[in-house]
């Protein structure tokens, strides 16, 4: 797929695939704690809207969705195309999840298994404007500020909490513009 270096000549498949899982995870955290502001950094503005909408609907039913111990199982691009200045990745992602519901009301299971396992494989495409330069990966797998050393989560937070030097490893330029389960198990 020489195509990819359309993108940026420092592509690559593999560490792609693993950022996408790893925004993925981040994205179904953030759905569970209802964090609107990484589903608003992660997702284009339209599947964030939707997203939103179904968040605050289960909020007034005083219903949580909560996922956990998240395992990649398999990450694979699908397809690239480029199409009307916008490059588009589709992935398929396969995740062995916790997934249930609860009841904020009494904090009961209504839904779904607190112990047992689901596997997931989803469809996921990325989208990216031609014109916004695609980033490397530089920090995808720092557990430590390059700064500094102090312990970082560049998943939520976008600067190192304790030298405060911005840290963007996340900034690839490319959104998750739709979601979609293929099947679940």
């Amino acid at each position: 797929m020489e195509d990819f270096k359309q993108i940026s000549p420092h592509f690559h498949k593999e560490t792609f695939c693993k950022w996408a899982y790893d925004v993925l995870v981040c994205i179904e955290k953030a759905w569970s704690f209802k964090d609107f502001d990484i589903l608003r950094r992660y997702e284009t503005s339209t599947l964030y809207e939707i997203h939103e909408h179904q968040l605050n609907n289960m909020k007034k039913r005083e219903v949580q969705n909560i996922m956990s111990d998240f395992e990649l199982l398999d990450s694979q691009i699908i397809s690239y195309t480029q199409e009307n200045h916008i490059d588009k990745i589709e992935m398929k992602i396969q995740l062995s999840l916790i997934d249930y519901f609860i009841s904020l009301k009494d904090s009961k299971k209504i839904l779904g298994s607190q112990s047992q396992s689901r596997i997931v494989e989803y469809q996921v495409t990325f989208i990216k404007e031609q014109n916004i330069p695609f980033q490397q990966f530089i920090y995808s797998d720092l557990k430590e500020c390059p700064y500094c050393g102090a312990p970082i989560d560049i998943y939520n937070h976008d600067y190192c909490e304790y030298c405060k030097q911005e840290l963007k490893a996340e900034d690839t330029g490319f959104l998750i513009d739709k979601i979609e389960i293929i099947s679940l198990i």
